[in-house]
């Protein structure tokens, strides 16, 4: 485990693989051609289908409406303005594997987007769809105000996210920004997020984070919520207005689980009075199994929420 949390602790600095490499070797979009299902405007680079690899996109985001894979993708300073999330999937989109995938905000208080990767849903019940990203691997993602991902799992394969970087996020005082990493608003067939490291931190950033793993379907909705094991990530929190985990089932049917926890380094909500709280309390009855968690700044093992397996 001490050697896993030096890979996990080396993603901050690059000492562990991760992002789009040494920029100077990227082509750049607008300076050199597009492959073929790829188009470019002021603010979005367009994928229909195909292969994207080693590409600047000069802070543009990505718009993807067909199968895809992207590896070694660069954008930087992207801000919120001609789109709503920086990568979006739509519904016939597909990500069968993205590695090395690196997208930086501005750092600065600009109108937010609702979520940095988010896929798009239609329908209900039996006809519900969605954008699938299946694999997303050895990527960083920091400076937003707003959720990294919004996660809908694939109903063949499910969704694997795996030693990416979730860096320091975003917002203005006063901001109305609701940020989390990972929201999962539903988890067709498996959603695993494991051997990441997250820094969701208020240093520097006075406003606006919120939980850092939040397994909670929108409002209202029935749209199923399967398996989501969340395993051997390194968790950084320290904040006082909210907790690192929520689950919670809306007392909707279709949450169906199970949802486990093992094996993490996570950061504490901390209290004025120095007490350290991890998962929400409505989190109690819904986390299937809990094992091996601890306090990833003071080692102790952290207690189960109610109802949860530990073995």
């Amino acid at each position: 485990m001490a050697n896993l949390r030096t890979m996990l602790e080396g993603l901050r600095d690059r000492t562990s693989p991760n992002g789009a490499g040494d920029p100077a070797k990227l082509r750049v979009v607008g300076q050199d051609p597009l492959p073929k299902g790829a188009v470019y405007g002021p603010s979005m680079v367009t994928l229909t289908g195909g292969t994207l690899d080693g590409w600047d996109l000069g802070g543009r985001g990505l718009l993807i409406k067909g199968s895809v894979s992207l590896s070694n993708i660069l954008s930087r300073g992207v801000s919120a303005a001609g789109r709503t999330w920086p990568i979006e999937i739509t519904v016939a989109g597909d990500v069968e594997w993205a590695e090395g995938i690196e997208f930086t905000g501005t750092f600065g208080t600009e109108a937010k987007p609702s979520a940095v990767i988010n896929a798009r849903q239609s329908g209900s019940g039996a006809g519900f769809r969605a954008g699938r990203l299946r694999r997303l691997r050895r990527s960083r993602f920091e400076g937003f105000p707003a959720d990294h991902l919004k996660l809908l799992g694939v109903p063949d394969g499910g969704t694997l996210i795996e030693e990416c970087y979730f860096g320091p996020q975003w917002a203005s005082v006063g901001s109305k920004t609701h940020a989390d990493v990972f929201t999962t608003v539903s988890a067709l067939g498996r959603i695993h997020i494991r051997h990441c490291l997250v820094d969701w931190t208020d240093k520097g950033r006075p406003a606006g984070l919120n939980n850092i793993f939040r397994v909670v379907r929108n409002t209202g909705t029935t749209v199923p919520l399967d398996h989501v094991r969340i395993e051997e990530n390194l968790c950084y929190f320290g904040l006082s207005q909210s907790f690192p985990i929520q689950v919670a089932s809306g007392g909707r049917t279709g949450f169906n689980g199970p949802v486990e926890f093992i094996g993490n380094w996570i950061g504490a909500k901390l209290t004025p009075a120095g007490s350290r709280h991890y998962w929400h309390p409505s989190s109690s009855g819904l986390v299937a199994r809990w094992s091996g968690n601890t306090d990833a700044d003071t080692g102790a093992a952290i207690a189960a929420p109610p109802g949860a397996a530990t073995s």
